[in-house]
This record gives structure tokens, C-alpha cells and sequence, in this order.
């Protein structure tokens, strides 16, 4: 672990940035990744933390790409090249004809060079023609793309996250540790659902000294713009806790004070019902409250900070019984793509009345390769 950590220190000294599309708009705001298209009125980007942000045409303030992109104007002029695009002025380089200059806001199109699109017919060149021209031969570039008439977006979307993280040592002590976490969302307008399972193992010696498995799953459901509820329910077992399996189900209400691209904070509120099964000692139920936060803040394209915290105080005995759980993590990309990362933090979990010959707190530091997709 102590190299890993070291190593995390690292790669947080030598984040740099790479070359990659650039998008202003209107408001001021700057997005970097990789743009996908201009159709429909809407321009896509992928950036390093959100795939798939959709921007309205009429937002747009600038946009530059690092690599060749084919540009269709309303008269049907079709130019691969890298693109500089900045309102009523567009430069697109490194075509087969050298730099060409166009007139911007006849832009009605922007793919990638292999997807094939059909040649319109050519407008009127006034601004109602152009404008017209640009709504129905967006839809066309659509078909186009999708190789049919254009579907409706689908209503969810899933995506997943594999995190790994290995320490060994061999000098005069052996000693060998073992971290991971497997997750999987679907996100729609309206709920957002998430599966994950985590375990943490290690040896020092040839004898386990740490032998940890979590699963469990949570659902959000929106009730309004902010308010949400929300349902979780885990299962965890612990070798060193004497813990033969913990079974957690909780429901309750949130709040998103803040939901922007690059800063996320929630809290919650809820009540539960905790069941523990224990190798050594008689088993135990209780009713519990849930109140915690979550929060993320991207301090650029590339370093994310996420903290969370929660607090599960036994019902009938607020101040004498209760656990805290915390979890705090930076993560920053290590390949262009930005699927593949590195993350490293701190997890603690106190319970003010365990059980005999059990600590009152149980922290971890974990070092992991993370790969998105």
C-alpha cells in the first residue's frame, strides 16, 4: 500500500493537460473533450467526467477541434478539416483544398469523416432559407447517422466502474493486501439506480488480517427538480468485526443544493432497519435514522474530489448508540480516453459501542485503478 500511495503522489504532482476539441458558450463556460456531432440544433461532447453533454446550437460561442471533422453547410458544401468556428467566422484546416474560410452561421452539420450524409438540395441564400434549411437538413444528418429514421433517445442508460487495487512486500515481513470495488448504474431523466459490490483483503505472514465483502444497491426516484427519494439496501460481512453478516435496508427523502457540471452536494434523511449476525456473540436488531451528504467537485477536466458522509443512530438511543461512516477520494485520468484513472482516499467507519475485543474504529486508505465505461 505504501507504494501505491507513493505512486499517488506521483501521478498528482504530474497531471498535465493534452490536446483535445474546445467548446465555449455563450455564458462563458468551457468545455474540453471530444465533440461528437452537430445535429438537430444540438452539438455533443464528451468531456472527462460526463460523456454525451448536450449543448443548443444557438449557446454556442466557439468551437475548436483537434483532428479532422466533416462541416456541412446549408448549400451542401461538405470540408474535412480541424475546425475554428467563432460565430459568423469558420476556418477549417488541413483539408484536401488547404485552410478554407466559410460563413458560419451557414453551418448546419458537424460529424465525424466516415458517417455518410445526404446531399440536400440547394437553399435560397437568404437567412429565412438558411434557417429553414438548417431545421430540415439536421434531421436529415440524423437519419443519416442512426442508418434509418432517427429513434427516440432511450430512457436509460447504463454504465459501470471497475476499481482494483494490489500491494505486496516480500522483505522481512510478507505481507500482501487486496482492494476492490465492481459497480453498475442505470441513469434516466427521472430515477437513478446503483449496484456495487467491495471487498478488502490482506495478509501479513500467511495470516489474514483484514477480510471484508460489501454488496448492495441503491435507487433515487425525483419528486421534484430537487427534492428525491431514495431506497438502500446492503449486506456486508467482516472476519475482524466478528460479523458474520450485517443487513441494512433504509428509505428516506434528499435534497441537491447544488447539481452543476463540475459541483454536486446532497443530503438525505431517512429511517431503517439494521439486522447483524455475529459469529461469537447473540445476534442484533435495531431501527435506525440515516442522515448524511454526498459531494463531488471536479476541480478541472481532469482531478475530482467526492466525499460522503453518514451517520446511523439507533432510534431508541441517539447519543450512546451509532455508527459514522465516511468516505473521501480524489481520482484524476491516466490515458487520453479518460476511462482509465487513478483513485485513492480514505475510508473509517466508528461505532461508539462495538462489539468485545472490536475496535472502535476501522480505517482504510486504498490507492485503485479505476476503468469507466
Amino acid at each position: 500500500m505504501r507504494k501505491i500511495l507513493g505512486v499517488a503522489i506521483c501521478l498528482l504532482a504530474c497531471v498535465h493537460s493534452s490536446r483535445a476539441d474546445v467548446v465555449e458558450t455563450a455564458d462563458g463556460s468551457r468545455l474540453i473533450g471530444t465533440v461528437t456531432r452537430l445535429a438537430g440544433g444540438t452539438l455533443l461532447i464528451d468531456t472527462a467526467f460526463a460523456p454525451g453533454v448536450a449543448i443548443p446550437a444557438g449557446q454556442i460561442r466557439m468551437v475548436k477541434t483537434d483532428r479532422p471533422m466533416a462541416v456541412v453547410t446549408a448549400s451542401g458544401e461538405r470540408v474535412i478539416g480541424r475546425l475554428d468556428w467563432n460565430g459568423d467566422r469558420a476556418t477549417i484546416s488541413g483539408s484536401a483544398g488547404g485552410d478554407v474560410n466559410i460563413d458560419g452561421t451557414t453551418i448546419v452539420a458537424i460529424t465525424t469523416p466516415d458517417v455518410p450524409v445526404p446531399d440536400p438540395e440547394k437553399a435560397a441564400e437568404t437567412t429565412e432559407a438558411i434557417e429553414s434549411k438548417k431545421s430540415d437538413y439536421a434531421k436529415s444528418v440524423d437519419d443519416a447517422i442512426a442508418g434509418e429514421t432517427a429513434p427516440p433517445e432511450p430512457e436509460s442508460k447504463w454504465s459501470g466502474r471497475i476499481e482494483f487495487g494490489l500491494d505486496g512486500d516480500a522483505g522481512q515481513t510478507e505481507t500482501l493486501e487486496f482492494s476492490g470495488r465492481a459497480e453498475a448504474r442505470r441513469v434516466t431523466d427521472k430515477d437513478r439506480l446503483l449496484l456495487y459490490v467491495q471487498g478488502d483483503y490482506s495478509e501479513e505472514e500467511g495470516r489474514r488480517s483484514e477480510n471484508e465483502l460489501i454488496g448492495g444497491a441503491r435507487l433515487e426516484v425525483d419528486i421534484t427538480e430537487k427534492f428525491f427519494a431514495y431506497g438502500r439496501v446492503e449486506l456486508e460481512f467482516d472476519e475482524f468485526e466478528d460479523l458474520d453478516l450485517r443487513t441494512t435496508a433504509i428509505g428516506g427523502v434528499g435534497y441537491r443544493v447544488v447539481d452543476e457540471d463540475d459541483i454536486f452536494f446532497s443530503l438525505r434523511g431517512g429511517i431503517g432497519y439494521i439486522y447483524e449476525a455475529f459469529e461469537n456473540t447473540p445476534d442484533q436488531d435495531s431501527v435506525v435514522l440515516d442522515l448524511g451528504y454526498d459531494f463531488r467537485y471536479d476541480f478541472n477536466e481532469y482531478v475530482r474530489l467526492t466525499h460522503s458522509f453518514t451517520y446511523l443512530p439507533e432510534f431508541e438511543d441517539f447519543a450512546n448508540d451509532f455508527r459514522i461512516i465516511t468516505n473521501a477520494a480524489l481520482e484524476i485520468p491516466i490515458a487520453n480516453d479518460k476511462s482509465w484513472k487513478f483513485r485513492t482516499g480514505i475510508e473509517t467507519e466508528y461505532d461508539n459501542d462495538p462489539e468485545p475485543g472490536i475496535n472502535e474504529y476501522d480505517t482504510s486508505f486504498f490507492a485503485r485503478i479505476v476503468y469507466d465505461w
